[in-house]
């Protein structure tokens, strides 16, 4: 009989499978203790562990993606405060027995701990240049990335570079130590707010090194190019960069699943529905939840496809919701 695990990863390398799989996913804190507040609190960190566990145990997923609520970013006291660009080559690598390490790890052999051995596990990290504009957002809010580029590209490169080391680290550590079988690794280009040829030549590569990493424990990486609160992407940028899986925010963007297939060389794909509030998996019936579904397995087809959504999706939008999908899925698909 195949495992869950077999069946993920041939969905993951274009095969034909006798179902399609569904994958939706929550935080489990609130927006303001995302970013770095599960260093200093433990009990969101235990708010979080039993978040994942309801969840598993409720939902039943065929894969996990580990939410990283508390742990998103490098600690925002591990930076210098930044006056000007140059405050930037202050930066320095995090020893490895940090407690953001340290936390993460945790955090991966917990989950994977509740997911079981058979399926598939993937650890979220966010990308060097999400870690330093959310920084400066968080704590200067003298400047964002855009300005510090203007005034020395080179500084900024140089931190990114070194906040890098830092991500590809712990994309070792969750997949070695914490036995995740690969990352779920979210970037996006500041709304198209820097112009391209500088993201290619000052942030890119800080970004491939961090999939490089993970690529060299395991094969199946997913790439999610995030819409976050309705900003566009260069997604054209992303096109060549080495992950197995792309997610991007179809209704964002405007581009539908089957051009982003195309644009990123028929890789599978994550994705359909609306994550914003008020969306249709948020608040719809299950009528149009349903119709909607297969309208988008029409359109995309069987293979290479996990039906799920742009991003997470709203804390509040009901299990039976996702069941609803996974039903019209299974009618349409499974054999």
């Amino acid at each position: 009989m195949e495992s869950r695990r077999e069946f993920i990863q041939k969905v993951f390398r274009n095969e034909p499978v006798d179902r399609v799989p569904v994958g939706f996913w929550f935080h489990f804190l609130t927006d303001d203790q995302l970013n770095y507040a599960g260093l200093t609190h433990p009990d969101l960190m235990e708010k979080s562990y039993q978040g994942h566990k309801d969840y598993i145990e409720k939902f039943d997923p065929d894969f996990v993606k580990i939410m990283t609520d508390g742990l998103f970013c490098r600690p925002a006291n591990s930076l210098p405060a930044v006056f000007t660009a140059k405050d930037l080559y202050d930066i320095k690598p995090l020893p490895h027995d940090h407690i953001f390490f340290k936390e993460s790890l945790k955090l991966a052999k917990t989950v994977r701990g509740y997911a079981g051995d058979d399926r598939m596990v993937f650890y979220n990290i966010f990308s060097p240049l999400f870690n330093l504009a959310r920084y400066l957002n968080d704590t200067t809010e003298l400047y964002t990335v855009y300005d510090l580029l203007q005034q020395d590209p080179e500084a900024v490169k140089y931190a990114l570079e070194v906040i890098g080391d830092d991500m590809a680290y712990l994309a070792e550590l969750v997949m070695t130590e914490g036995t995740c079988d690969g990352i779920y690794f979210s970037v996006n280009n500041c709304q198209r707010v820097i112009p391209l040829v500088q993201y290619e030549k000052y942030v890119e590569h800080s970004e491939v090194k961090v999939l490089d990493a993970a690529n060299k424990l395991g094969q199946y990486n997913i790439l999610h190019i995030c819409g976050y609160h309705g900003a566009q992407n260069y997604l054209h940028a992303y096109k060549d960069y080495p992950a197995q899986v792309i997610n991007w925010a179809v209704h964002v963007e405007g581009v539908s699943l089957v051009e982003g297939k195309k644009m990123f060389g028929g890789k599978p794909i994550i994705g359909g529905f609306d994550q914003m509030p008020g969306g249709l998996i948020n608040v719809g019936n299950k009528e149009d939840i349903q119709a909607f579904t297969a309208q988008m397995l029409e359109e995309t087809g069987n293979v290479g496809i996990v039906v799920g959504a742009d991003c997470t999706v709203p804390a509040d939008t009901p299990l039976e919701h996702l069941e609803w999908v996974r039903e019209k899925v299974n009618e349409l698909t499974a054999k």
